[in-house]
């Protein structure tokens, strides 16, 4: 019972209008007043005042400290939905991170998920440092999410890989938008604009699948992209060969 109280509290002093806040103030007047008077009738004590008297002197003692609850309340709720967005976002790119792609993302969706990765991303960091690698990876995290737009979620799950997950159940179309993530990103540094590739392999998500084989087998198909020469997209198929992950990034 005690441990339902924090959030009885929070419903209470989280109204969602002014209404709302009315009535929950009328209901917590209500409230203390049959307490008190509930107390003063055990205690025996004479004199007693009448209900409404209680009730005018309890709203108006309750009404500033029942606004400043609400003020801290939802003071209190917007840091903690700031907070759980921050946890699920990618701080470089502004992408949703690891955790929260998975947190959107169940293997029962119907579409497609592909896994991409930056070509020769660790030649891009030694030839022109990791702050150069850093503004790569936000400018392609940023020309990612123009191309998919409203088709599909993308994130960054690690260094340099991205998840996309295509609610389209149509091959043909997935097959076009994750093509098309593949080439052609011009990144403008200071010194010298970069040419950027990017290996995709992707794989149709299946209800019969958890979300663990459903990322081995995307892993698997992005291996062979970069197997078959970058910058090229690659459909998971029974006959692909599983190959530790450590072995095709690059």
């Amino acid at each position: 019972m005690l441990k339902r109280l924090p959030y009885v509290a929070t419903y209470l002093l989280n109204p969602s209008s002014v209404l709302d806040a009315l009535w929950k103030l009328l209901f917590l007047s209500i409230l203390t007043t049959l307490l008190t008077m509930a107390v003063e009738y055990l205690l025996l004590l004479q004199n007693r005042r009448s209900a409404a008297e209680y009730f005018v002197v309890v709203t108006l003692v309750a009404s500033p400290l029942f606004g400043f609850g609400m003020y801290l309340t939802k003071r209190m709720v917007h840091l903690q939905r700031q907070l759980s967005r921050l946890a699920r976002t990618d701080l470089l790119t502004g992408l949703a991170n690891r955790r929260g792609f998975f947190d959107l993302v169940n293997a029962e969706d119907p579409g497609h998920l592909a896994l991409l990765d930056i070509d020769h991303f660790k030649k891009i960091n030694d030839s022109y440092g990791h702050a150069v690698g850093d503004q790569v990876l936000a400018s392609v995290a940023k020309e990612i999410a123009a191309r998919v737009g409203e088709h599909g979620l993308v994130a960054r799950i690690g260094g340099e890989e991205f998840a996309l997950h295509a609610p389209t159940t149509n091959e043909e179309i997935a097959a076009a938008l994750i093509n098309g993530l593949t080439s052609n990103f011009i990144v403008k540094t200071e010194d010298t604009p970069i040419h950027v590739t990017l290996s995709a392999g992707w794989v149709r998500t299946q209800s019969c699948l958890d979300m663990t084989e459903i990322l081995h087998r995307a892993d698997e198909a992005l291996y062979m992209a970069k197997q078959n020469g970058r910058a090229r997209a690659e459909q998971w198929k029974a006959v692909t060969n599983p190959t530790p992950k450590m072995m095709r990034h690059g």
